[in-house]
């Protein structure tokens, strides 16, 4: 499935952008992984530096499950963007 906007859910399955043309407010950032190589790499920022956020699913049983990092308070964003979903889906949650 290609990378879709379902109301406050973005879903990828590959790099993107999140909406570069205004501010968006993100509460929680997640990773559906598949398999023990699964990895999410998100930007926020364009150039350098940028804020980086990887992780991956590495553990050897962690397969189909979810890895998440949540924000209280959400933050705002503009300039930001999906690096790499790989082995899984990346999921965008809008406050």
């Amino acid at each position: 499935m290609p990378n879709q906007q379902f109301g406050n859910v973005w879903y990828f399955d590959t790099n993107g952008a999140i909406n570069n043309s205004k501010e968006v407010s993100i509460s929680k950032i997640a990773l559906y992984g598949i398999d023990t190589t699964s990895l999410l790499t998100f930007a926020i920022g364009t150039g350098i530096p940028a804020v980086i956020l990887s992780f991956a699913t590495s553990s050897p049983n962690i397969e189909n499950r979810w890895r998440e990092v949540n924000f209280i308070p959400p933050f705002y964003a503009n300039n930001a963007s999906m690096l790499t979903v790989t082995a899984g889906s990346g999921y965008i949650f809008l406050a």
